[in-house]
């Protein structure tokens, strides 16, 4: 401690300037605690402050402190302090005296005044506002309290749009609300309010909304066909109303589950969707629409192939088709008077890579599903025979 330092060191720093007490020598008093003479004590933070007390007769040096700081002693009867936190301290000070003794300590309360800082996210005016700022741009404030202390602050300020404003569409589910500017809002309909400014009552401008109930009406599922015989036909949910991102779950034949937002059959037979759209508010109970569409494969085309007699596109019989395996990877081929047993078959991409290949089983091949793309589908029968189509994998 400091203090202890002053002790043990007193004598020899009084004896070094000569205020060591001798016998028979008139010493003066020095007994009372120094009284303050000048120094506020409310301040405010980030400035500074003078304190003086009465010197009195004796003193050899003044000891400040502030809380548990003491300071460096100080020949003179004066100090300046900073003040660089809001919190409240306690001002001391005690002297040492030329006979060896000590004062009592004397001690003030300084209150620290800390400035009030103005939010710094942009202010919205309506001019003219009382604020006094009827344009946008940023201003200078000069804050000034009744204690006299000051602070300068910037703040932006931007223009309250007075125009009206459509919201839009608010879709809820049964049971659930909206809440707008602290009021509450569940019962479907078209809606139009005023909305003020906090601080600027004769600010406001109109808004509009409507609240639709989510039900089955607004959901339909779209049979998007597929374009060839090689690819499968599509599911879409349409009419998903825009902003909502609800969840998606298909069931079908042979244990089908999805969750994506739209699928591709594997096989003939119906297929529902369930769809859960989110919350406005919660908890709420459970929003959700079911939706059930049956797919049927297109029936392989009819041929033209008559003993004798060639088909009008020259292919007398002789044209294959493929069509989807269901419920399954597999992809088969249709080939009229053609002899599939031994056939191998070669996927090439668009740029003449080879992708995948093998042989057909009962007219059928296990195809791995390659990226979404176009490719080349080579078949190449026992007898030498070679046929290619495109395929389109979605």
């Amino acid at each position: 401690m400091i203090l202890m330092t002053f002790y043990t060191q007193r004598f020899l720093f009084l004896a070094a300037f000569g205020w060591i007490a001798m016998p028979g020598l008139a010493q003066d008093p020095c007994d009372t605690a120094p009284v303050f003479a000048s120094g506020p004590t409310l301040v405010c933070s980030g400035s500074s402050s003078t304190y003086t007390v009465i010197e009195e007769p004796g003193v050899a040096f003044y000891v400040w402190s502030i809380g548990n700081t003491f300071y460096p002693p100080s020949l003179d009867p004066f100090i300046e302090f900073e003040w660089n936190t809001p919190a409240n301290e306690q001002l001391c000070v005690f002297a040492f005296c030329t006979d060896g003794s000590e004062t009592p300590q004397n001690c003030i309360d300084i209150e620290v005044y800390a400035i009030d800082v103005i939010d710094p996210e942009p202010r919205l005016v309506c001019a003219p506002d009382t604020f006094g700022a009827n344009a946008p741009g940023e201003y200078l404030i000069h804050l000034v309290t009744p204690e006299g202390c000051d602070s300068i602050i910037t703040l932006t300020v931007t223009l309250f749009p007075e125009g009206p404003v459509d919201l839009g569409t608010i879709y809820l589910c049964e049971g659930d609300q909206w809440e707008l500017n602290g009021d509450i809002y569940a019962d479907p309909g078209s809606y139009t309010v005023e909305d003020y400014l906090p601080f600027s009552p004769w600010c406001y401008r109109e808004m509009t909304f409507r609240i639709e109930p989510i039900s089955a009406s607004l959901v339909s599922i779209q049979s998007i066909p597929a374009k060839q015989k090689t690819a499968l036909p599509k599911l879409v949910p349409a009419g998903i109303p825009p902003g909502l991102t609800p969840e998606f779950t298909w069931t079908g034949p042979n244990g089908y589950v999805s969750t994506q937002m739209s699928i591709h059959p594997p096989a003939e037979g119906e297929y529902c969707l369930e769809i859960r759209f989110p919350f406005q508010s919660d908890p709420v109970q459970s929003c959700s629409i079911h939706l059930c569409q049956v797919v049927d494969f297109p029936e392989p085309p009819e041929t033209n192939d008559t003993p004798g007699e060639a088909d009008p596109d020259g292919s007398d019989g002789m044209k294959p088709w493929i069509y989807p395996q269901p419920a399954s990877d597999q992809f088969c081929i249709a080939w009229p008077q053609a002899d599939l047993h031994n056939a191998t078959w070669t996927l090439y991409n668009r740029w003449g890579s080879l992708v995948q290949q093998g042989s057909l089983d009962h007219g059928c091949a296990a195809l791995v599903p390659p990226a979404p793309d176009v490719y080349a589908l080579v078949l190449v029968l026992e007898n030498g025979t070679v046929w290619s189509t495109p395929l389109t994998v979605q």
